[in-house]
């Protein structure tokens, strides 16, 4: 059980980073004037939420996090519309975190300017409506 307080698991999580890694460049051209570089060096993922949410399907679900523990990806809302409000549920041990009130938008791509915030899962019953 993790007895940090919710601003100091988003200061740890805010606080992530990764390596940079080497990429190879698939237009390289030893004979071009344009692409001289044989190879980028890049970030795989700027932020810890952008890996929580990388849907790469090698990707392990969860992560190590140095001072948390494992981190475990719950839940991410309305990704699959790309549209609109996205909100990304966690859970570390027993207790759930949301990052809310991000979005998504094909030039930004993922922007999260919410805070992390502690939640608790409930049922929610919806009526749909179909045809006859």
């Amino acid at each position: 059980m993790t007895d940090k307080t919710v601003e100091e698991i988003a200061t740890i999580l805010e606080g992530v980073e990764y390596d940079e890694v080497r990429v190879d460049n698939p237009y390289y051209d030893p004979n071009s004037e344009w692409d001289t570089e044989e190879f980028w060096v890049e970030r795989p993922w700027e932020s810890f939420w952008e890996r929580l949410i990388d849907m790469s399907p090698e990707l392990p679900r969860s992560e190590e996090v140095p001072g948390l523990g494992v981190v475990h990806f719950v839940e991410l809302e309305d990704a699959e519309r790309h549209v609109g409000h996205v909100e990304v549920v966690f859970r570390i041990c027993e207790r759930f975190f949301s990052k809310k009130r991000g979005y998504y938008s094909s030039y930004d791509g993922f922007v999260w300017d919410g805070p992390v915030t502690e939640v608790r899962p409930a049922e929610k019953v919806i009526t749909v409506y179909r045809p006859i």
